[in-house]
């Protein structure tokens, strides 16, 4: 039994008693909660595919600088590495489906999967090294990066390509939320 004692993410639920929040999960619809861990390392950012399957950002250690995702098929009691190929720190992972994902990071970094994360590819959407940290998927499948300086990039393929949207504030974003058929809500 645990008590939430980090800011969890939002709450989602796949059926009346599993659930997750961040790091946490429920077994017994929320009237006690367990927090993962990741091969004994607190994770940066999770997320939950099914009640079953996630994935999770882990930055380097005293051994290595090299970051990684991990994946979990059994609800988190066991954990398996995938080299994510980057040195720079991940923030935060969004899968579409059990093959297509999407990481944000530091400087620049945003990574795609088309397996399921046992390899990655690094995009660059825009020339500038600001960090990136959040990503949203909209039901129709349009991505939102949202990042540092006000930065806010949408995709409508996918991620092939990238443009730039407009946003009256100069500060880091770090939320974007589709909120209904082409609305967004980002917070900084």
């Amino acid at each position: 039994r645990s008590q939430l004692t980090k800011t969890p993410s939002p709450v989602r639920f796949f059926d009346a008693l599993h659930g997750t929040a961040g790091p946490y999960r429920t077994f017994d619809g929320g009237a006690t909660w367990h927090e993962n861990s990741v091969a004994g390392h607190e994770a940066g950012q999770f997320i939950w595919a099914t009640s079953l399957s996630g994935y999770a950002c882990v930055s380097g250690s005293a051994f290595t600088s090299e970051t990684f995702t991990y994946r979990t098929e059994d609800g988190g009691a066991s954990w398996t590495p995938q080299t994510s190929g980057t040195t720079e720190q991940l923030y935060f992972v969004r899968f579409a489906d059990a093959s297509h994902g999407w990481i944000a990071g530091s400087n620049g970094t945003i990574l795609h999967t088309e397996n399921g994360g046992a390899t990655w590819t690094r995009a660059h959407p825009v020339a500038e090294e600001l960090h990136f940290n959040a990503i949203s998927r909209g039901e129709d499948g349009t991505l939102f990066l949202a990042g540092e300086s006000g930065l806010l990039l949408v995709s409508g393929d996918q991620g092939a390509t990238w443009r730039k949207l407009e946003v009256p504030y100069e500060g880091s974003l770090f939320v974007g939320m589709e909120a209904g058929p082409g609305r967004l809500i980002v917070a900084g």
